[in-house]
């Protein structure tokens, strides 16, 4: 199984990134300073946690979302299954 964690997952058309999943923003939730958007993908339901930035527009509920990563921030975990 691998994992990022939510904070170094980030939204949006990021060059630098080596990881790209598109999707669409399922939920939007506002946590004060962070807001945590799960967006869907073909595969599975993604977390990410982002800064509330009063100059940048928040996704909306159902906009299609693009979730990039940083290959050396992903981890490989054991199956759960794997005994």
């Amino acid at each position: 199984m691998l994992d990022v964690r939510p904070e170094l997952i980030s939204i949006g058309s990021v060059r630098l990134r080596d990881g790209r999943l598109e999707g669409v923003a399922e939920e939007v939730n506002f946590l004060g300073p962070i807001i945590r958007i799960k967006v869907r993908t073909e595969q599975k339901v993604i977390t990410v946690d982002t800064f509330n930035n009063a100059s940048t527009q928040p996704l909306e509920r159902g906009q299609p979302a693009t979730v990039c990563f940083a290959r050396e921030d992903v981890l490989l975990l054991p199956d759960d299954d794997a005994a």
